[in-house]
């Protein structure tokens, strides 16, 4: 906040500027599934690159189970 003693008053002028979050940053093209299905894609894959492709880990960190999620990554098309 940048304001001298002279300020009385906070103004936007003394705020810094707001970033956007990833979600304002994203186009929210497509269904409500379709975007969850994205949503979720990204953090399977996140989360196996975590785990160097361990997919018993994967599983467990994501409270799945080992055959939910291959059902996950063949829906996803991630197999």
């Amino acid at each position: 906040m940048n304001m001298s003693q002279s300020d009385t008053i906070i103004t936007s002028m003394h705020l810094p500027e707001l970033k956007k979050t990833e979600l304002e940053k994203t186009e929210l093209n497509g269904t409500l599934k379709e975007l969850l299905d994205e949503y979720e894609k990204h953090i399977i894959i996140e989360t196996l690159k975590a785990f160097q492709g361990n997919k018993t880990a994967t599983a467990k960190k994501l409270g799945l189970t080992v055959r939910n999620l291959y059902y996950k990554l063949e829906k996803l098309g991630l197999k």
